[in-house]
């Protein structure tokens, strides 16, 4: 381990209140997003839906390191005849991968991961980023989107 100097900054309850704040945040977005999705979609569908952009999001960052070009031809040795042909689902793939990256890139950089475990200190900046981010910015947006299709949705179709 590097040399680390430690300096007392607090107490461990106010670092645990601000860890709490920023996991808080981080179901207020999953709740938006689960309240959005719901009022899109019927139940099935809203639920596989909800799933599989939380799985997106979380591996979109493995998709994007991995296909990156230094890593993806690393171990191959190349011919200068050889010409290597990318598909279009190839294209299209990483384009959407860096894409969903980008916009989900701000919601995830506010993670614990054992960071009270380590002693670090969680500073209220952090904190106040987060809950603008992710409550006012992210879920705001998705209720918006919320709002405009249950505007738009027939409530009770006449027999």
């Amino acid at each position: 381990h590097d040399v680390v100097l430690l300096f007392p900054c607090g107490t461990f309850a106010g670092n645990l209140m601000r860890a709490l704040l920023l996991m808080f945040c981080q179901v207020a977005l999953l709740a938006a997003l689960g309240l959005t999705v719901g009022t899109i979609f019927t139940f099935p569908v809203a639920m596989f839906t909800a799933s599989a952009l939380v799985l997106a999001t979380l591996f979109a960052q493995f998709f994007v390191f991995s296909s990156a070009p230094e890593r993806s031809h690393a171990h191959e040795h190349h011919h200068h005849d050889d010409v290597t042909h990318v598909t279009w689902t190839e294209t299209v793939g990483e384009h959407l991968a860096v894409g969903l990256r980008f916009a989900m890139a701000p919601a995830l950089r506010y993670r614990i991961n054992g960071r009270l475990a380590a002693g670090e200190t969680i500073p209220w900046t952090e904190v106040h980023d987060c809950a603008g981010i992710l409550i006012f910015c992210y879920s705001g947006l998705l209720c918006a989107l919320g709002c405009l299709m249950l505007k738009r949705r027939e409530i009770a179709l006449p027999v």
